[in-house]
């Protein structure tokens, strides 16, 4: 962990912290974040569980759709809610750092990506900064080849969030992409990832069976939140839209960029010359947060409702970027990929796919931060790598502000129970 990173995320949160006191003190804002319960959307879920333990409601939503660790945690704590999205953003900051490791970033860079709007779920009672400490402990596992560690992160992420179930083909999809190793020492692994996997969503299981009587209810009462097969109907849209959809919008396009990233991965491992330099083969950590990114952004639009005769994407953004493998994806195209023209091409060409399929231009003020941020995170450093050009951090300043004022907007629209993720 890096000194720099870690004060330097620390005061992001400060100044976001300052910046809502401050509206609210000149009434440009109408509610504090201090000054309220914060129990509402899926914090009353949790707050139910941490109460009453599980509760079975025929044919409707209940609490049985959530996972036990993120509550009980809470529970342990005995905080109130306020206290607990304070742990929670402690919890942030100190995992982001880990994420980043010991090699310092610009202070204007790790100010970015510790402020995007979406990240108003790390300093509320959700399950979000439990979920990135493991997930980040996966992570830096792999990446430091510490079997302990992932299997650390992957029994964690299992007890935190229902989506771990499908770790188990990204966990074997990753060895077999993989290119050291004896297959027989994949084999081992794969199989003791998997295990972990499988023991929190085993304990998760036992628990709501003991209060309710249910097995892997989890899964059948996703029907009830919408949450069905369906083939995508284009355009996608999502809940407040004019709100939401921008950074509903990067989400699934990052999904594809990680789509297109795992296919030039999987052809390098099937077809080694195909490519002049080989993508990132080996490399598990990689591996392991494209095929997470890809898996959610296809849940998200294959199991999902419509919204009129639109897909509906909701909640995408909070799914894909309120994770670690989302901004180890970015710290990754940012300081250290070196595309060909070909692929800038793609890239780019996907980037202008994320604004046809969602018709993002029927919402300025969210095409415009669409755009800054391929801008500034991928284009600008793409360009510059490609180019041979410096580096220009200065172009991170404009999101950075960007950031600030739609991490106030979103939060101030959850505290008035409006849709955000």
């Amino acid at each position: 962990m890096n000194r720099t990173n870690f004060l330097a995320a620390t005061a992001g949160l400060i100044i976001l912290a300052l910046l809502n006191v401050l509206l609210f003190n000149f009434h440009i804002i109408n509610i504090s974040f201090f000054k309220t319960e914060l129990v509402l959307c899926d914090t009353v879920w949790y707050n139910q569980i941490k109460n009453d333990g599980y509760l079975f409601v025929p044919y409707s939503m209940c609490n049985l759709a959530f996972f036990p660790m993120f509550p009980y945690f809470w529970k342990l704590l005995s905080v109130s809610p306020l206290t607990m999205g304070l742990v929670n953003s402690v919890l942030f900051v100190f995992s982001l750092s880990f994420l980043l490791g010991r090699k310092p970033r610009p202070i204007i860079y790790t100010l970015v990506i510790s402020s995007f709007p979406s990240f108003i779920f790390f300093v509320l009672p959700y399950s979000e900064a439990l979920f990135f400490l493991f997930a980040t402990a996966l992570i830096r596992g792999y990446e430091k080849k510490t079997p302990w560690l992932v299997i650390l992160g992957m029994f964690g992420c299992s007890l935190t969030r229902s989506v771990s179930a499908f770790f188990i083909p990204a966990i074997i999809l990753t060895e077999f992409l993989s290119n050291d190793g004896h297959i027989r020492n994949k084999i081992i692994n794969a199989t003791w990832y998997s295990l972990a996997s499988l023991a929190g969503v085993a304990i998760t299981t036992i628990i709501q069976f003991i209060q309710t009587g249910k097995i892997l209810y989890f899964l059948t009462v996703q029907r009830y939140w919408g949450r069905n097969f369906l083939i995508p109907s284009l355009p996608f849209t999502t809940q407040s839209a004019s709100r939401v959809l921008g950074v509903d919008t990067i989400a699934l396009t990052i999904g594809l960029i990680a789509a297109f990233f795992l296919l030039c991965i999987l052809i390098s491992h099937i077809w080694p010359s195909f490519f002049k330099k080989p993508q990132a083969i080996g490399d598990r950590s990689l591996v392991f947060s494209l095929l997470y990114l890809v898996s959610i952004a296809i849940l998200d639009c294959f199991f999902t409702g419509n919204l009129g005769e639109r897909t509906n994407i909701w909640s995408i953004n909070r799914h894909i970027i309120c994770t670690p493998f989302f901004i180890y994806l970015l710290d990754r195209i940012f300081f250290n990929y070196r595309p060909s023209l070909n692929e800038v091409i793609f890239v780019l060409t996907i980037i202008i796919t994320g604004i046809l399929i969602t018709t993002l231009w029927n919402y300025p003020i969210s095409l415009a931060y669409y755009s800054i941020f391929f801008l500034s995170l991928f284009l600008m450093p793409i360009s510059n790598a490609f180019l041979r050009l410096q580096r220009h951090n200065i172009f991170l300043a404009p999101l950075y502000i960007f950031n600030l004022l739609l991490w106030i907007v979103f939060m101030q629209a959850f505290l008035q129970d409006k849709w955000i993720g």
